[in-house]
């Protein structure tokens, strides 16, 4: 999937990096996949408009993509590292 800028999404991320918890934003009440590199999907969810907090404490350090379930949806990559 081609990348666009977080603005133009329903979901946006504050940051890209996180090592606990990532913290994003809904335009509106949706479902999304978190996949890994290989593009397996590793969590799914809801989220209600505004602001939520996905944990990653337990994904191993690495690159991931945030999408929502939408059909035209874009993915938002993100790392998770550890300290």
């Amino acid at each position: 999937a081609v990348e666009e800028p977080a603005a133009a999404q329903d979901l946006s991320l504050e940051g890209n990096v996180a090592t606990n918890a990532l913290c994003v934003h809904s335009l509106g009440a949706t479902r999304y996949v978190i996949m890994d590199a290989m593009g397996r999907v590793i969590r799914s969810g809801t989220m209600g408009p505004g602001r939520a907090v996905v944990a990653v404490d337990d994904l191993v350090p690495g690159t991931y993509i945030l999408r929502s379930t939408d059909a035209d949806a874009v993915g938002l990559r993100f790392l998770v590292l550890r300290p």
